[in-house]
Order: C-alpha cells, then sequence, then structure tokens
C-alpha cells in the first residue's frame, strides 16, 4: 500500500498518536482519533489548502501522480488475471449445469 503524500508535509506526534505536526509552520492538527482505523486527515489537507499554497500545490502534484500509479497497477492487474477459454477435451462448467 501506498502511503499518502500528506505525510510528507506532517509527521505524527510519538506522545499523542492524535496530532501531526505540520513541517512548514510547526504547528499541531488534530487526525480526529488516537486509533489509527479512525484517523482522518481532512483537517491536513484543509490546513495546507488555507495556509500553505505553495506546499498544497506540491501536495496536490503528489496525489495526483499516486493516483495515477495506482490505476497503472490496477489495469496491469486486471489484464493479468484475464479468463482464458476452455481447451479443447477440458470440461466447462456449462457441460455440468443440468
Amino acid at each position: 500500500m501506498l502511503q499518502n503524500p500528506i505525510w510528507d508535509f506532517f509527521v505524527k506526534i510519538e506522545q499523542d498518536a492524535s496530532k501531526a505536526e505540520c513541517t512548514t509552520c510547526g504547528k499541531n492538527y488534530s487526525l480526529g482519533s488516537d486509533k489509527p482505523k479512525l484517523q482522518t486527515v481532512a483537517g491536513l489537507k484543509s490546513h495546507l489548502a488555507k495556509q500553505n499554497k505553495d506546499v498544497n500545490a506540491e501536495y496536490q502534484k503528489r496525489a495526483a501522480e499516486r493516483i495515477k500509479e495506482n490505476a497503472t497497477k490496477k489495469l496491469k492487474l486486471d489484464k493479468s488475471v484475464a479468463v482464458s477459454e476452455p481447451k479443447l477435451g477440458q470440461p466447462s462448467l456449462l457441460q455440468f449445469k443440468e
């Protein structure tokens, strides 16, 4: 799994698992929970969009690259899992249908 590019601009605070620190301005922002499965980066994205426009542009670029990489990997996976026709002499599922 690829890591969200937001983490190029924030670091999690070891003493408080529910917060992350902006590497640009040093302020702390909530992740919503100290439990990883319940955390969100919406506040971090909002901070970049409102306070650090140049950094936000770089984040958006990296996020778009990540989406493109994921789509390319999915396409390659879909092509490699193509269903083949049964070979002559092999029973197909249709032959067992009554």
